[in-house]
């Protein structure tokens, strides 16, 4: 038995002299991994989405497969896990009647119901007034599912000295212990596309201001440096800016060239399709630039692979057949299926039927046909402006109607008061005002001034009724505009002017006549553009407001489409059936997508 215990304590006494000894053993590992432990790979979804503008129903586009909803949205964030966050980059509370009917209260539920984390602010937040944007901000931060609005440049003013920012400028997230700084950037175009009024105060003078140029450059490189400072390990700049035609300098692009910090820029605004794009930063660093499109057309998503670094950073958008077998969340379907039915229910009185498919897009990707030439949506809707106050002997010249109000294509068939919502969902007031030719002719300049960048997508381009004019587009425009975007002035000279052969319908002589450019001439148009100056007709400012409150915009284009030639007890829109194919020799041709030759671009056809 001794001999047995003895034998034991040797071999215990060699095993244990063995491990100390042995440089592979688990011992050894232990005490390394210790000084150098292996880092943790991290798997991150951030999805994204920008300028959805209401468009919940997926009807309003056409195809029902076409676009996606919210509850596929939220259905997907839930079913990638809780490493996934969920970010808007801006005009989401307008756009159609969705928006319009409460001014986006529902769609910003929707949005909190969907799991959103953030968004940027966009320019449509404010459509409906700065205070009632204020009135959403506290919905959105209300619980539960709160989230905030983002915006960097977005400032109070004083006698015209900048004070504190309105809005936090980022936003800090820790995902699986990485943290993520997103930063908000909103276009200075703000000032344009928005009613300029409500950034003014009961003196008129400015209460709010939006960093442009340098300015803006400093504002997001500040910001990054901030979010890097408190330790964000990911930079993601949720920037409504756009690319290709907005307002020179002021694009995403031209804020990633300079600044450095940014890794991945959610852009928007501009409606452009773009999956994925490197963008040099200041210190010729790739930065990811995407964007989705418009009205959820598309889903963005944003694969991160963390370790103790960025490893793997890409993009991709997804349309609705890649998210075709998603469980969609009950409780936003719900939502979505109770709010379009009451609208639906409002709004969806048959008025008339349409042979003709009415456009305002170029294709599927939704780049904007009716900001760069005529259409015939375009005529439509100014036929409507044209057709309305003269139908109560009001006497109209012509009217104007500024592309950015008109907001989407409607196929052939039946026409609703909800399609006509749709089209112009803004719901401004149409007004009448007396304007000088010569006035008229500089807001026609001006609204051509960049009729050439087909990528511009300028919301101030002019459509028109009982109004002919041509464009040439060689001749360089001399307009000049503020640093808000707005007209400004334009040359004296005539001779230098690109729009030229301009002719006003004349009912009395049957014929159109030349532009008189000392006659003063009644003009209908909403009250965006002739009271507010809104896309920059500082110009109408000055002219004299005849008549407000005529009748909400898309009103006037329900009693035009329902006053046309029944053919089956119903209204049928095309051409022949106008009634204001009562009036001789009056331009109308619905049926080419082109309009009726209202406006014609040229290519160097002298004066």
């Amino acid at each position: 038995m001794h001999k047995n215990k003895l034998t034991i304590l040797l071999l215990l006494s060699l095993t244990f002299t063995c491990s100390c000894n042995n440089p592979t053993s688990s011992n050894t590992s232990n005490s390394s991994s210790s000084n150098s432990t292996t880092p943790v790979r991290k798997e991150i979804k951030i999805l994204y989405t920008n300028d959805v503008h209401t468009y919940l129903d997926n009807a309003t586009k056409g195809d029902k497969k076409e676009v996606i909803r919210y509850s596929t949205i939220s259905g997907y964030k839930k079913e990638l896990g809780d490493n996934t966050l969920l970010v808007d980059i801006g005009d989401n509370i307008q756009g159609t009647i969705y928006g319009s009917y409460d001014q986006g209260e529902t769609a910003i539920k929707l949005m909190k119901e969907t799991g959103y984390n953030l968004s940027a602010l966009g320019n449509h937040e404010f459509d409906y007034g700065v205070s009632r944007f204020f009135e959403i901000l506290n919905i959105s931060k209300s619980n539960p599912n709160p989230f905030d609005y983002l915006s960097c440049n977005f400032y109070n003013v004083k006698d015209d000295i900048r004070l504190d920012n309105v809005l936090p400028s980022y936003s800090i997230i820790e995902v699986s212990g990485v943290k993520i700084g997103f930063i908000g950037i909103t276009t200075p175009e703000v000032f344009t596309k928005s009613p300029d009024t409500t950034f003014r105060d009961k003196d008129n003078k400015y209460i709010y201001g939006f960093s442009q140029g340098e300015t803006l450059y400093a504002d997001v490189q500040k910001s990054i440096d901030a979010v890097k400072s408190k330790g964000a390990d990911i930079t993601i700049a949720l920037g409504h800016l756009g690319v290709e035609g907005t307002s020179p300098g002021n694009g995403s692009k031209d804020v990633i060239k300079n600044v450095s910090g940014l890794d991945v820029f959610l852009d928007g605004h501009s409606h452009n399709v773009m999956e994925k794009e490197l963008i040099k930063d200041k210190d010729n660093k790739d930065v990811i630039l995407t964007q989705t499109g418009y009205a959820l057309n598309s889903l963005g998503r944003l694969d991160i692979t963390y370790t103790d670094k960025i490893e793997k950073l890409d993009t991709k958008l997804l349309k609705q057949n890649d998210l075709i077998n998603v469980t969609p969340n009950q409780k936003v379907v719900e939502i979505e299926h109770q709010y379009i039915d009451k609208i639906n229910q409002k709004f969806n009185e048959k008025i008339a039927e349409s042979n003709v498919e009415f456009r305002a897009f170029y294709d599927d990707k939704y780049e904007w046909l009716i900001r760069n030439q005529e259409t015939n949506l375009g005529d439509l809707v100014s036929d409507a402006y044209y057709y309305y106050p003269n139908k109560l002997n009001l006497d109209c010249d012509l009217a104007l109607a500024n592309s950015g109000s008109i907001r989407c294509d409607v196929d052939k068939g039946d026409w609703t008061i909800k399609t006509s919502r749709n089209v112009v969902p803004f719901v401004n007031q149409l007004c009448l005002a007396k304007i000088k030719g010569k006035t008229l002719l500089q807001a026609l300049e001006y609204c051509s001034s960049s009729v050439e960048d087909y990528k511009a997508h300028s919301a101030k381009f002019l459509q028109c009724s009982g109004l002919k004019y041509k464009i040439n587009q060689s001749i360089p425009t001399t307009v000049e505009i503020d640093e808000k975007g707005a007209f400004v002035k334009v040359s004296e000279d005539l001779s230098k002017y690109r729009v030229y052969d301009v002719k006003i319908y004349d009912k009395v002589q049957k014929q159109y006549l030349p532009l008189d450019l000392d006659k003063e001439y009644t003009v209908c148009s909403t009250s965006f553009v002739l009271r507010n100056g809104g896309d920059g007709f500082t110009m109408f400012k000055e002219s004299k407001l005849e008549l407000e409150g005529i009748v909400e915009d898309y009103l006037a284009l329900v009693k035009y489409v329902s006053d046309f030639k029944k053919v089956n007890d119903v209204s049928t829109i095309s051409s022949i059936n106008s009634p204001l194919k009562e009036l001789e020799n009056f331009s109308i041709n619905y049926e080419s997508i082109n309009g009726a030759g209202n406006i014609i671009i040229t290519d160097g056809q002298i004066h």
